[in-house]
């Protein structure tokens, strides 16, 4: 197996090799492995949630209040929306229109909704990280492996800070 071919997230999460089968057969004998394999997804996204919220509360920055704006930025892309133009000024004028789009679209929530997509997204990453370097190391991290790795990655004062 090539180390660095990219597998989509449905081949992550059946575990299968090759890229043509994804998640089929869903009636088949991997329905157990889905399902077991989601169902790990969504509890290490728990963990890493979990983690996340303690790493904030008690490491940095020492309360907790993962919302709040911190820098004006984040202001500025709250203001992206309001302007009314649209989203396909994006796409023209910006040189980078799919990360602009995705930062309009979380300016809509608000000032205190801003980030929640992007702590969710986070997450995601954290569990996703983990669930690939089981499937290449054919080995399973365990849980205080996992809880390490993400209290390592969310006491990071860069991780808030910026």
């Amino acid at each position: 197996m090539d180390l660095f071919a990219l597998k989509s997230v449905g081949n992550v999460l059946s575990g299968c090799e090759d890229e043509d089968v994804g998640l089929q057969p869903i009636l088949g004998r991997r329905d157990t492995a889905v399902v077991s394999v989601a169902a790990r997804l969504f509890v290490l996204w728990f963990g890493a949630a979990a983690v996340c919220c303690l790493a904030l509360r008690f490491f940095f920055p020492g309360y907790f209040d993962p919302l709040a704006p911190f820098h004006f930025d984040h202001y500025i892309y709250v203001g992206m929306h309001a302007e009314g133009y649209g989203l396909l000024r994006y796409i023209f004028y910006y040189p980078r229109p799919v990360a602009h789009i995705l930062i309009d679209l979380c300016g809509r929530l608000g000032p205190r909704g801003l980030f929640v997509p992007l702590y969710a997204l986070t997450w995601l990453n954290a569990t996703l990280v983990v669930l690939y370097l089981e499937r290449v190391t054919k080995s399973r991290v365990s849980s205080l492996g996992f809880l390490l790795f993400t209290a390592l990655a969310y006491s990071n004062p860069e991780f808030y800070g910026t």
